[in-house]
This record gives structure tokens, C-alpha cells and sequence, in this order.
């Protein structure tokens, strides 16, 4: 009895067991790669797999997506990211993805061949490295390079936590600096020159802005030059260099100016008008400069006029400027040496062409440079205003503007 009570017992288990396994669902298979891009819209991912293979899998309806273990969506994954994904068994279908991305936010204080190192708030150092496919975007989402990027500047970055490979580098929007008071002056005057364009009897560039981008320990923002609508005529420049304009700034170190061109215009050899097209509507120069106190700086945009207007068919151009930056200093014309004393002076504001007003101060007609000053109120000609500042030159740098009524 107990023998047979023995046999039941072991068939029972067996049967369990059986049972067990024909219930366990089928094993999946894993796929591990670098994740090429996410269409979220027809709900496919596309992913290189470590032997090299382009697979694309649809993403099921109830699949579930990790990042470091973290419950996450589609929309946060970044190509680029090292992923492991669950698919069924006819390898079609994705139910799991678990995504390696990791993301940091600090100042760039190292760049180095590929390599750019990340200094968070906390003081935390992580060097990351850059590969052809690293998408960099500077401030306004415009896209760049990595010579784009400069030693101070704040970024996010995303990236492989186990590769430490960067897919994506974003610029933080900068602000503009502000004058301190105290600080040491120098002078940045912009000018151009071309060889000229082929077949066209004028080139008109036109501009909205210039600035130029300055490094000062772990903070960095752009300085305008230029604050207001500009435009040269390539053809006027031939041999020549033309000044668009000069602002007093704080002297230190620069890195890059870029200027945003609204249009092109002009007319070809035989009289007909033109307007060329105009990818992306900004240039950006890198290289660094210096600007020292008392000293004009001056910056030359030496175009190639014949590489950079490019004729494209009956009477269409298309303007891609090809531009050399020319770096020169001269010494400061007698009476521009600085004057670091701060200022309080009062005067009725008498005209303002963008960030340079003329003000009656004392019974003197005087220059005003607005273009780094906190003002306080709205100006307008006729009003009187109290300006701190120090005087370069003949310009007064106003670090501080209160707007006041007439009496």
C-alpha cells in the first residue's frame, strides 16, 4: 500500500512538472546593439546589433521601455544609446526595450582631440568622447561642430554611461554679459573686404546683428557689435576694406563672432535682379581672439566673393559665404585711453540709433554706448536719464541707465 501510495505520489509530480513546462511561455530572444533611430510615429525602432546587423522591429502596443532601470518612453531614447531589446520569437516584434543612457549638465572645461570634459555644479569631472554621429546643437537649436563647442561654455549632455560616448551635446542659451564696474576696456572694430563675385554688377549683403562671443573663467556669452540692421555691397569691397561698425568692450579673451544675414540682393551683368537663397540665415567664424585694454581690435570678414555667391541656374543664386577672419591690432587714436573711474552723470537723451544714443550732458553733446547696461524704464528722445559708467574715449560705457521724466 505504501509502495503504491509511493508510485502516485512521483506520477503526480511528474505531471506537474509537465505541466509547468508546457505552461512557461517561450524563452525571447534578446537583441544588443546601439539604437539607430526611433520612429515613434509608425512605431518601429531600428538598432545595429554588435555583429553589425540593421534590424528594424515593430514596437508592441504594450511594450515597456527602461532607461538605467527607470521607467521611461520612446520619445527620451537617443540614437546612439546602447539598448537590449526583448522581441518575440520570430524576432518582428519588441515587447521590453532597456536602454544605457545617462545625462549630465555642466561647463566644458577641457576639449581635447574627441574628447570633452564636463564640470558639474558639484565639482564633478566626466570626460566623454565625441564620434561622427554625436549630434551638437549650440543655442537657438542651431546645429554645429564639435570646433563649435569652446572651454566654458554651459551644455547638457547625453550619453553611454558604459562607453561614455556622446550622442547628444546641447548648449545652454547664454546670456549676454553685463559690464563690471572697474573693468578694463578695448575697442572691436568690424570690417570687410572681397575678391569679387563672378558675372554680377552688385552682391548686397544684409545683416540683422554682429557679435562676438566671449570666455571668461567658467562663463561665457555673446557681446553685440552691431545692434542693428547693416548691409556692403561685395562689389564695393574689392581690394578695399569697408567698417561696419565698432563698439568699446570689456578686453579678455574671444572665441568666435557670428552675424545673422537676413538677404542677398543684388543685380547680374546684364541687369537683372536677383535675390539669392539663403540656407540657414546665420555665419559663424571660430577662432579665437584677444581684446586688449586701450587697443582697437580689428576683425576682418575677408569673403571669397566668387566661392560664396554661387549662381545655380537662369538668374538664381544661392549664398553659402566662404569667409576668412583677419585678426590685426592697432594702438588706440590719442584720448581712447580708458578712464576705469566709475561715473554718475545726468542728461536729456537728444537721439538713439539702436544701442548708441546722444545725450546733452552738462551742456555737451555726448556719445552714450548703451549696449551692456541694465536699463531701468523705457527710453526716448526728449527724456531725461541718469547714467553710471566710464568713460573710453569720447563714448561713454554705461553699466547702469535710470529713465526719468522731464522736469
Amino acid at each position: 500500500m505504501r509502495k503504491t501510495g509511493k508510485i502516485i505520489l512521483a506520477a503526480i509530480a511528474v505531471l506537474l512538472l509537465t505541466l509547468s513546462v508546457a505552461c512557461t511561455p517561450a524563452q525571447a530572444d534578446i537583441l544588443e546593439g546601439i539604437l539607430q533611430n526611433v520612429d515613434a510615429a509608425n512605431g518601429e525602432i531600428t538598432i545595429v546589433t554588435k555583429d553589425g546587423k540593421t534590424v528594424t522591429v515593430t514596437i508592441a502596443t504594450d511594450a515597456s521601455v527602461e532607461t538605467e532601470g527607470t521607467p521611461s518612453t520612446l520619445e527620451n531614447l537617443e540614437p546612439g544609446v546602447s539598448v537590449e531589446v526583448e522581441v518575440n520569437d520570430d524576432g518582428q516584434v519588441a515587447r521590453r526595450i532597456k536602454a544605457q543612457q545617462a545625462e549630465i549638465e555642466g561647463v566644458i572645461v577641457g576639449i581635447e582631440g574627441d574628447e570633452v570634459t564636463i564640470e558639474t555644479e558639484r565639482g564633478h569631472k566626466r570626460t566623454l568622447v565625441t564620434t561622427d554621429t554625436t549630434r551638437i546643437e549650440l543655442d537657438e537649436d542651431f546645429p554645429g561642430m564639435l570646433s563649435d563647442l569652446q572651454v566654458g561654455m554651459e551644455v547638457e549632455v547625453k550619453f553611454d554611461p558604459t562607453t561614455q560616448i556622446a550622442f547628444n551635446i546641447k548648449v545652454k542659451e547664454e546670456k549676454k554679459f553685463a559690464s563690471e564696474p572697474g573693468v578694463k576696456w578695448g575697442i572691436v572694430e568690424i570690417r570687410v573686404t572681397d575678391p569679387p563675385p563672378a558675372d554680377v554688377k552688385s552682391a548686397v549683403i544684409h545683416l540683422s546683428n554682429i557679435e562676438v562671443h566671449r570666455v571668461s573663467g567658467n562663463t561665457s556669452g555673446w557681446i553685440t557689435i552691431i545692434g542693428g540692421p547693416s548691409s556692403f555691397d561685395l562689389m564695393d569691397v574689392i581690394g578695399i576694406t569697408e567698417v561696419l561698425g565698432r563698439a568699446n568692450i570689456t578686453a579678455g579673451k574671444y572665441t568666435q563672432i557670428r552675424m545673422d544675414v537676413t538677404e542677398v540682393t543684388g543685380e547680374t551683368a546684364d541687369g537683372v535682379p536677383y535675390t539669392a537663397e539663403v540656407p540657414g540665415g546665420k555665419l559663424k567664424i571660430v577662432r579665437p581672439f584677444n581684446v586688449d585694454a586701450g587697443t582697437v581690435t580689428v576683425l576682418t570678414l575677408d569673403f571669397d566673393g566668387e566661392k560664396s555667391l554661387i549662381r545655380t541656374g537662369n538668374n538664381r543664386f544661392l549664398f553659402k559665404p566662404v569667409v576668412k577672419l583677419l585678426i590685426d591690432k592697432e594702438k588706440a587714436e590719442q584720448g581712447q585711453e580708458q578712464d576705469t573711474e566709475e561715473l554718475e552723470l545726468e542728461g536729456t537723451i537728444d537721439a538713439i540709433d539702436g544701442n548708441i544714443w546722444t545725450m546733452t550732458i552738462d551742456g555737451e553733446t555726448r556719445t552714450v554706448d548703451v549696449s551692456q547696461a541694465e536699463i531701468e524704464g523705457e527710453p526716448a528722445v526728449g527724456l531725461l536719464a541718469e547714467i553710471e559708467g566710464t568713460v573710453v574715449g569720447d563714448t561713454i560705457m554705461a553699466s547702469e541707465v535710470e529713465i526719468k521724466e522731464t522736469e
